[in-house]
């Protein structure tokens, strides 16, 4: 799918990726996550149903060895998603877990008119900088623009000042600033185009 610059591959999202996307979710929680062994939460709340129910707009990092470094999960559709998702943690025990997981469909079902795309991408510690993260969103951009889908976005925590500049750099605007999260939202406006940059 992409050209190998620094001997990284980006392609789709395979079945037998699933056990590396889950370990650098994992290896790339926040720390308060980290801290507070929230694991198992991180993994229900940003990674599994992406790869179990939206796989198609899905895309890995992956090395010339097969290695997979990084990737970015996407639901197409904000109000289809939060459907699937909030009927699977519908059984949880855990009020306070299940409270702090209804809580993630808020912001983009908020604003699922415009922006009915949204994602989630992590990249291994030593392959960042790279541009890794740019190739990334490209993949998933030129997928939704084959789908017409017209507007794509993301939350960021408001101390993650390099993620922020990152996606301001790519072409996303703020589109709300809350105590918690960054909410940052990129127009799709003409299906199919890619907003690379280099």
């Amino acid at each position: 799918m992409d050209n190998n610059a620094y001997g990284i591959a980006i392609r789709q999202y395979r079945p037998s990726d699933a056990e590396s996307v889950r370990s650098i979710c994992i290896e790339t929680l926040p720390e308060i996550m980290a801290q507070n062994h929230m694991e198992k939460l991180a993994l229900v709340a940003f990674c599994n149903y992406y790869i179990k129910h939206e796989p198609s707009c899905c895309f890995v990092a992956a090395t010339e060895a097969g290695d997979v470094v990084g990737y970015i999960l996407c639901a197409e559709n904000a109000k289809l998603w939060s459907e699937t998702y909030l009927k699977s943690i519908s059984p949880l025990p855990d009020c306070d877990a299940k409270e702090f997981l209804e809580t993630i469909t808020e912001t983009p079902l908020s604003l699922s008119e415009e922006y009915p795309a949204h994602l989630h991408v992590d990249i291994l510690p030593e392959f960042q900088r790279m541009g890794i993260g740019t190739r990334l969103v490209d993949a998933l951009v030129q997928e939704l623009g084959k789908r017409g889908v017209p507007g794509l976005m993301l939350c960021v925590n408001p101390s993650n000042e390099m993620g922020i500049r990152f996606y301001l750099k790519y072409g996303f605007e703020i589109l709300d600033e809350r105590p918690y999260e960054t909410v940052m939202g990129l127009t799709l406006k003409i299906p199919g185009t890619c907003y690379a940059r280099e």
